[in-house]
């Protein structure tokens, strides 16, 4: 069974997280090519060995392989992930660390990725909800939408049919969020 846009797309997940474990095995249950990168010398994990189209290697290695970029890292290794990522300036970086965090950071995840990697195909995703656990997205019962921040559109779109593939649904746009005090002024201004 093949997702969306699978067939044919390579993804690097990097980090060595829940996060990115959970993210690398379902992108390879739907059909992606996943280069799972990793900054250490780890012994493959042997749930990888399930899947033929999964390889564990350096985020080097990962990143230079793959069209799409997830980094599924602590918001303190974003600057160092980002360093030792190959040439990614026509590729799709989506950033997911502020899902490992007590706050959203993802402006400034942004500003760090473009700046050391010059790509400006970046997007980061978030949730409203602090500390939001990323595997709450798997379960049905799940009411909060995932939101997109960025200016890469292709990046956006490639969140959104990724994690559609991957059984998430749907993710927003944060540049289209009104913002209350908009609202308040615009009502009484009329």
């Amino acid at each position: 069974m093949g997702g969306i846009i699978s067939k044919g797309i390579t993804i690097a997940v990097l980090g060595q997280t829940r996060l990115s474990e959970l993210l690398a095995f379902s992108l390879a249950d739907v059909g992606y090519t996943v280069h799972y990168g990793v900054s250490e010398e780890l012994p493959k994990s042997s749930l990888f060995t399930l899947f033929d189209h999964v390889v564990q290697e350096s985020v080097t290695d990962a990143s230079a392989a793959a069209d799409i970029i997830l980094l599924a890292c602590k918001p303190e290794q974003v600057s160092e992930l980002a360093y030792f990522m190959d040439d990614v300036t026509n590729k799709v970086v989506i950033d997911l660390s502020s899902f490992l965090s007590d706050s959203v950071t993802c402006a400034g995840h942004l500003q760090k990725i473009r700046n050391i990697t010059g790509s400006s195909q970046i997007v980061s995703c978030y949730s409203v909800i602090n500390n939001f656990d990323f595997v709450c997205y798997f379960s049905k019962r799940n009411k909060e939408p995932m939101w997109l921040m960025g200016d890469s559109k292709k990046s956006k779109i490639a969140a959104d049919f990724i994690f559609q593939d991957i059984g998430i649904g749907m993710c927003r746009d944060a540049a289209t969020i009104i913002k209350p005090q908009t609202v308040g002024a615009a009502a009484l201004a009329s």
